[in-house]
């Protein structure tokens, strides 16, 4: 198949059948990779939260680690502040309640290493409880300051005894008196102790056991102090052995039950730390293994941000790579279909302007079959048609010319006959008769010529109505143009507004950025192609309605025409109405003589005005161009040659050859001046 040889419409078509194909194609490849940018979006945003809550939770563990290891090993830390039950912890929560069934849900193949860290978990928080009960607050210090002071004290009763030992006097006993300015008192009576007292009630109440002997102890030095300051040396000894022995027995005794307390304590800790160095320790690292194993299978089968990048990439170039196709075939359709119209066009616009000029020798050729190349072969058509007028009107003309010239002899014979009526009477008879067949035959003629004139005026209005249903077919292009102009507009609008939205998604959004751009400048490429169709299907447009307005003029000059051959035909008619006369009056030719002589002259009058208007006619004609030889010397000789013997037969004989040698003769009318040689009848 030719593509010539299809309609415009189907060319136009076909397309922008190609173009919306493939832009569709673009588009459905556009919001394909589009969808894929999403959903892999999705994966690597919720990928990214799992990773993200896994280690969070884990950082919450080690957190929770931490504040145990401050318990356990920080004397200042005296409560339990971590989560010991193991659902109810931040990962307890996540793995018990939806987070963990999302995760298996985006990918299932962590089931297994989900299923792993339940156990470790579970023993970590078990080991919390495990050190909540075995763990006291304890000093390790405080045994070491008991034991001091313990030490302390039994160096101040044996400083007193030795002095009783001595058995001397002394003015001053050198030993601490007042019980709270000793090592022990001072620590005792401290705010330390008063809030150790307070948090601890059994260690409250051996403290409350210890506070009367520890100050009759002290208090007992004084009274030492003055019998060995009076030399009672036997009431210092007696009193030394029934109060400050027995005080500070019981001194030591209770220092001793403090020294058991926080021993038992410090064990408890002690306790506390071996759990948590064996067996929490060794959880933690067991779920931290688990946890990193768990966010390093994550980043192998969830999608992470290069990934998602390099297949956003490979969409960005697919569709930057059709869109390149699309422009190139859009580009290259856009050619192929303006040349078709465009030359034509330019071919019609010629021959148009020929027409225009008189030359119905002028041809047009389109070489398609479609709208175009029909309206040619409709001008061409009309040229020959107007051509065939032309000639037959030229013809016609003729014929006009030479049955004027007949009549004109015919009447100079009467004239000259007149005074001899009676011997010419049969000849002027026969002459009548030939005259009479010859005025029909000019009716005939006449009557033709108008019907042909009508046919001319009717062939050009035809004409005139093809060329307007031309200029609709080309309005009706141009506003299918507008519209694929608003189209391209319109798509124009969706890539600023698809910009705006990819602006909006900020990172992931630049490859939907890149590909709104080119589908504008796409829609912008498409909007310049429409309006320089749309341009040059106005410039169609303003030339065919040039031609019709041409033909439009050229009506009025037919319809003259056609009204000067009705004109010729009634004087055909009042001529064949006076040959009549003529027949009758032969009879009576004696009587009428006179009235003969004045018919002939009139008639010859009227035949010389006929052969005016004949030469009128043919030099209106000579307008158009309708052969490539020149005739108007022979139409010349025709009109002004007068041969007063000429017979009917030769004259009818010369005008049929002159009929069928004429193809046409060059008229022009630049010359207005010509107009003026001859008599105007208005109708």
């Amino acid at each position: 198949m030719n593509w010539k040889n299809f309609k415009l419409g189907t060319k136009l078509t076909f397309a922008f059948g190609c173009v919306t194909l493939i832009l569709a194609i673009v588009a459905i490849w556009s919001v394909f990779g589009i969808n894929v940018i999403v959903f892999n979006a999705k994966e690597v945003i919720n990928g990214n939260k799992l990773r993200t809550e896994l280690e969070d939770k884990y950082v919450a563990h080690l957190e929770w680690s931490a504040q145990l290891n401050q318990f356990v090993n920080n004397d200042a830390v005296n409560q339990l502040t971590v989560q010991t039950n193991y659902e109810l912890c931040a990962f307890g929560k996540w793995y018990y309640g939806e987070g963990k069934t999302q995760a298996l849900a985006l990918v299932p193949e962590l089931a297994a290493e989900f299923a792993k860290i339940e156990e470790p978990h579970k023993h970590l928080h078990q080991s919390a409880i495990k050190i909540s009960e075995v763990y006291k607050p304890a000093d390790q210090k405080l045994s070491e300051l008991l034991l001091k002071v313990k030490s302390d004290h039994l160096l101040w009763i044996n400083k007193v005894k030795d002095e009783i030992l001595k058995g001397r006097k002394i003015n001053e006993l050198k030993v601490q008196k007042n019980p709270e300015l000793c090592n022990f008192g001072i620590w005792f009576y401290s705010d330390e102790i008063n809030r150790l007292k307070q948090s601890e009630p059994e260690f409250g109440a051996i403290c409350n056991k210890i506070d009367q002997p520890h100050r009759e102890l002290h208090q007992s030095a004084e009274v030492i102090e003055s019998y060995l300051k009076n030399g009672n040396f036997t009431g210092a000894r007696d009193y030394f052995e029934s109060h400050s022995t027995v005080n500070a027995n019981q001194v030591l005794n209770i220092i001793d039950e403090m020294i058991t307390w926080n021993s038992h304590r410090v064990e408890g800790m002690l306790q506390a730390q071996q759990i948590y160095n064996t067996e929490t320790l060794e959880h933690l690292n067991q779920v931290g293994s688990l946890f990193k194993l768990i966010i390093i299978r994550s980043n192998d089968l969830i999608m992470t941000d290069g990934v998602m990048l390099k297949k956003a990439e490979t969409t960005r170039r697919v569709i930057i790579i059709l869109s390149i196709i699309a422009i190139i075939v859009a580009t290259l359709l856009a050619i192929v279909i303006t040349r078709g119209i465009v030359g034509p066009l330019k071919k019609g616009v010629a021959f148009a302007k020929e027409m225009a000029q008189g030359n119905l020798m002028a041809e047009v050729s389109c070489n398609t079959r479609d709208e175009i190349g029909e309206l040619c072969a409709a001008l061409s058509d009309m040229a020959i048609r107007l051509r065939n007028i032309v000639n037959d009107i030229i013809g016609s003309a003729d014929n006009i010319a030479a049955a004027s010239m007949e009549m004109s002899s015919t009447s100079q014979s009467l004239a000259q006959g007149s005074a001899n009526q009676a011997s010419a009477a049969e000849e002027i008879s026969a002459s009548m008769e030939q005259m009479s067949s010859i005025i029909l035959q000019n009716t005939d003629n006449s009557k033709q010529t108008e019907s042909i004139s009508t046919k001319a005026v009717q062939s050009i209005k035809d004409g005139n109505q093809s060329t307007t249903i031309a200029v609709n077919s080309m309005n009706e292009i141009a506003e299918k143009i507008k519209i694929i102009n608003d189209i391209a507009f319109q798509t124009n609008i969706l890539a600023l507004n698809a910009a705006v939205e990819a602006a909006r998604a900020g990172e992931h959004g630049k490859g939907f950025a890149v590909v709104a751009a080119e589908v504008r400048k796409l829609a912008e490429r498409s909007k310049v192609a429409a309006d320089e169709i749309n341009d040059l299907s106005g410039s169609g447009v303003s030339i065919s309605k040039q031609a019709g307005i041409q033909l439009a003029a050229l009506v009025p000059e037919i319809e003259r025409t056609a009204m000067l051959v009705q004109e010729i035909t009634a004087a055909s008619q009042e001529q064949s109405a006076g040959s009549d006369q003529i027949n009758h009056a032969i009879q009576q030719l004696s009587s009428i003589t006179q009235q003969n002589a004045a018919a002939s002259e009139e008639l010859a009058s009227s035949s010389e005005e006929l052969a005016s208007q004949a030469e009128q006619l043919k030099v209106l004609i000579r307008f158009f161009k309708v052969s490539n030889k020149q005739e108007a010397s022979q139409i010349k000789k025709v009109v002004r040659t007068q041969n007063p013997k000429v017979t009917n037969k030769q004259v009818v004989k010369k005008t049929l050859q002159t009929t069928s040698k004429n193809k046409g003769a060059i008229i022009s009318f630049d010359d207005k001046n010509m107009d003026n040689e001859f008599e105007r009848f208005d109708s």
